[in-house]
Formats: C-alpha cells, structure tokens, sequence
C-alpha cells in the first residue's frame, strides 16, 4: 500500500471492508481454517526439514547482505 497510504490505512482500519472487496465473507478465514484463495499442501516431514534448510540459507544470505551493505558505505 505504499502507492496509496490512505487505502492501506482504510484497509487497516476496517478489515471487513477489504474482504467484503475482493468477494469474502469477512471472517479471514476458509472452511478449512485457511484464509480465502489459499490453497493448501500437504508435505513429509523429510520435504519439512529440506524447507527449513533453505529458510535458514536465505536468512543467512539477506543478513550477510544487510551487514555488507552496513559496512561499505562506511569505507
């Protein structure tokens, strides 16, 4: 919402408004527990542990980025 700060607030401020917009019903969430749209996957627990490896990389690489960034306008 960064185009547009009033309707972010607007949104922010009345929830039911955006749902009742995009064709919701307004309770943020699906039969199932998941929101609207969401479509739902099932994963193994070995697909789980390769999911949380590459968290852990892409954490490790947006910190060393960030801390590079932080130190080379200081040269």
């Amino acid at each position: 919402m960064a185009s547009n700060p009033q309707l972010g607030q607007l949104f922010e401020s009345n929830p039911e408004a955006l749902m009742q917009l995009l064709g919701g019903d307004g309770d943020g969430e699906g039969d199932d527990g998941a929101p609207p749209g969401a479509q739902i996957i099932h994963i193994t627990p070995e697909e789980q542990a390769a999911i949380g490896r590459v968290s852990s990389l892409t954490r490790l690489v947006d910190e060393s980025c960030s801390f590079f960034d932080d130190f080379s306008w200081k040269l």
